[in-house]
């Protein structure tokens, strides 16, 4: 059986490749992606907002992981 909403999936990540390589760092922006353009929300990410943004947001969840551990560990003593 062939899986041709994972084909697309992936012919599409290969089709934004070339944008993300062409705007690493920072992105192009929020909203200036259009939709009909990619199909998989990484990529639609990846070009918004750039390994910065995608960074900083990896970061901010990993925070809010150490904080709540914290304040569960806090409320067991």
């Amino acid at each position: 059986m062939v899986d041709f909403s994972g084909q697309a999936r992936v012919g599409a990540f290969f089709r934004g490749l070339p944008e993300i390589k062409s705007n690493f760092i920072f992105g192009r922006g929020l909203g200036s992606v259009e939709l009909s353009y990619v199909d998989t929300q990484y990529v639609i990410e990846a070009l918004s907002i750039g390994a910065m943004g995608i960074g900083f947001f990896i970061w901010f969840l990993i925070n809010i992981f150490l904080v709540l551990k914290e304040r569960y560990r806090r409320s067991r003593e």
